[in-house]
């Protein structure tokens, strides 16, 4: 699972956030100042920080500066209402993956973490008491490996490209099942792909279908 830390003072857009972060199936932890965030940082295993800027007593920037007092910095995500290109410039100097300007759409935002995550080298993929690792195209379940098919292993990868986002029926038709010459394909392989990911595939906790839309893989 990957876990999100929050850091803002506003209450409001803090909640909003957390609330809408976790039904994207993320793990999510809150802090309202950079003194809460340097404990959380300390007690989780967390992957990527939305950092505001403005904070009481102290200001997001400082977290870079007190990183040497920290555990390796995870991504971080400026987010902040100060919108000029001289303070977008200072975030990515310090080191920051990316930066967004308040007021930002939450789906914007989603697409920013999924670019990081996409990016992050040598991630394994965590599903339960299964992991997958995309550049070795392998599930297993523990030491042992979990034999998928050509299709199966190339459904699974093109997921894995696109972590929480809804992939339609017909851009994995084209994408993945190019030869295919009917898009019922895509819903066979799925259901496939399930009983070797899922504990009960007839419930999916982590490829899911969304509203006739297509399909999301989560963690």
């Amino acid at each position: 699972m990957i876990h999100i830390l929050i850091v803002d003072d506003d209450d409001r857009l803090r909640e909003l956030l957390k609330r809408y972060l976790m039904q994207q199936g993320f793990v999510v932890c809150c802090a309202g100042t950079l003194a809460e965030a340097k404990i959380a940082l300390g007690l989780f295993q967390i992957q990527v920080v939305l950092l505001d800027i403005m904070l009481p007593e102290q200001k997001g920037w400082d977290l870079f500066q007190a990183k040497a007092d920290l555990p390796p910095l995870p991504a971080v995500i400026f987010m902040s209402a100060l919108g000029q290109p001289q303070d977008r410039t200072k975030g990515l100097a310090l080191g920051a993956q990316d930066y967004i300007v308040k007021p930002f759409d939450p789906e914007e935002l989603i697409f920013r973490i999924q670019k990081i995550l996409k990016h992050m080298p040598g991630r394994t993929l965590t599903f339960g008491k299964l992991t997958f690792h995309p550049q070795k195209r392998l599930l297993k379940q523990g030491q042992d490996p979990i034999p998928l098919t050509e299709q199966e292993t190339k459904l699974l990868a093109y997921f894995s490209q696109r972590l929480y986002q809804v992939i339609s029926r017909q851009e994995l038709a084209r994408h993945v099942f190019p030869q295919a010459s009917n898009i019922r394909v895509v819903d066979v392989q799925i259901s496939r792909l399930r009983k070797k990911l899922e504990q009960d595939p007839a419930n999916p906790q982590f490829l899911i279908s969304s509203r006739a839309q297509g399909y999301i893989l989560k963690e």
